[in-house]
């Protein structure tokens, strides 16, 4: 079936694969479908969309930590981009920010759906500059191996069941106020344990903020401007301190309150955390490295 529909493309660019890392169908099918895609298609791109377990919540997959670690290699191995996605943080973001007692499904569901539907943003509606996937993804992975994605949003708007919009508080949606909120850790869709332990000493290696909505190009200038002079982002030593930005229209088939509105795509060195996390669940079920020799 991906054979027939690669035939049909014009110019195959990539593939998109968006897959769970703990469940049983998402982590063996998924990493499987990943490792013959890279076998397949060894020139083209490969992103995934990857929602890691809830670290907070004990899990009915007994051998979730066993499913993640080992989607991981694949993940490393196999993958050219990967966006995280992590259930504790998503959590977060709607219990804290849009005020949802016990958010469902659908409504986490939402939150990665306007991550993904905002990556892609510059794709769908192509303008002078990253308007392919390679050009999206190459300035923000310094090396393959080092191609583990956060994500931030905002403003987040999510519809209820009974169709109310919930939202968060957000009262100005200059430029310089949505890449200002993008950088704060309550809006990256990241565990908090993984920015908390360091915060002070992560460092970001690449940022790419896709500004949605009519935005004139001088204020994105100023904007980045503030944020270099405030030293809002740490970033490496050895690399270029710089936050790229790409400029996109609105969906006119959504509708918006906002103005504005921003992702981030980053590359930030705290995504370690999240890892050692998964690795420490591991070693509790499997036991001591002594008792499995």
């Amino acid at each position: 079936m991906i054979d027939r529909e690669a035939e049909y493309c014009d110019s195959l660019e990539g593939f998109t694969l968006c897959h769970s890392i703990a469940g049983g169908t998402g982590s063996g099918m998924g990493s499987y479908l990943l490792e013959l895609l890279s076998d397949r298609w060894n020139r083209k791109l490969i992103q995934t969309y990857s929602v890691f377990p809830n670290q907070s919540e004990s899990s009915d997959v007994v051998v979730q930590p066993y499913n993640s670690l080992l989607t991981l290699k694949r993940l490393t191995q196999n993958a050219d981009a990967v966006v995280v996605l992590d259930n504790t943080a998503l959590d977060r973001i709607a219990v804290e920010r849009l005020h949802m007692e016990n958010p469902t499904f659908t409504q986490i569901n939402s939150l990665v759906s306007t991550v993904m539907a905002a990556s892609t943003t510059t794709l769908r509606y192509p303008g002078y500059m990253n308007n392919d996937l390679v050009g999206l993804i190459a300035s923000l992975i310094p090396t393959p191996r080092c191609h583990f994605l956060q994500t931030g949003y905002t403003p987040l708007t999510v519809e209820d069941e009974a169709g109310k919009v919930a939202g968060s508080n957000v009262r100005k949606t200059t430029v310089l106020d949505v890449m200002r909120r993008l950088l704060q850790p309550k809006n990256i869709m990241v565990s908090p344990h993984a920015r908390a332990k360091d915060l002070s000493t992560s460092r970001y290696i690449s940022i790419l903020n896709i500004i949605q909505g009519e935005v004139d190009p001088s204020q994105v200038h100023k904007s980045l401007t503030r944020i270099r002079e405030r030293k809002t982002a740490n970033f490496i030593e050895w690399g270029p301190a710089s936050i790229q930005v790409a400029l996109s229209k609105k969906s006119p088939y959504v509708q918006s309150a906002h103005r504005v509105s921003g992702l981030m795509l980053a590359n930030n060195t705290s995504i370690r955390h999240l890892f050692n996390k998964i690795m420490r669940d591991y070693d509790k079920l499997m036991g001591p490295n002594n008792s499995r020799r």
